[in-house]
């Protein structure tokens, strides 16, 4: 009777850590075996960790944002004006891919283009070839049929 109940608990405790995980962008599986074998260190481990899914959205929205020149408050990168300051931004310095990323959704031009970003990395991948910056895949991307004849002119960051 003991038996089935030390492994009740450890299936609570596994399922609930595997919803933690879940919840904090990280493997579910794994936490479940985890909290599973060590159900209270692996549950309050769990809790402990950071969460990757808002770190991963912090990238995002900075990479999506630049900072007013005036008052060095972050706006969106497409802004003509800053909300806080009212600076007119000179949007002719933009480079055209720049434009168009400013213009677009980047987690719909990540899925168009096939570009993944590795939080644990820090890394923006397209195929095979690694990247600091979205902006620096998406030109690869977007270059991509010509690449084999542009690479000299294309700065990549290879890990």
């Amino acid at each position: 009777m003991s038996l089935i109940l030390i492994l009740f608990f450890a299936l609570i405790f596994g399922t609930v850590g595997a919803v933690m995980a879940g919840d904090r962008g990280r493997s579910q599986l794994a936490w479940f075996i985890i909290c599973l074998i060590f159900p209270l260190i692996g549950n309050i481990l769990l809790a402990v960790l950071s969460n990757l899914n808002e770190e991963k959205n912090k990238k995002l929205e900075l990479q999506n944002t630049k900072v007013c020149p005036q008052c060095a408050e972050r706006v969106q990168l497409q802004a003509k004006i800053c909300r806080y300051c009212q600076h007119k931004f000179d949007m002719t310095n933009i480079p055209i891919q720049t434009k168009a990323i400013a213009n677009r959704d980047i987690p719909a031009l990540m899925k168009q283009y096939g570009i993944e970003y590795h939080v644990l990395k820090d890394r923006f991948t397209y195929k095979s070839e690694s990247f600091k910056t979205f902006k620096e895949a998406y030109n690869f991307a977007t270059q991509a049929p010509n690449n084999h004849l542009q690479n000299k002119h294309i700065t990549r960051n290879k890990e």
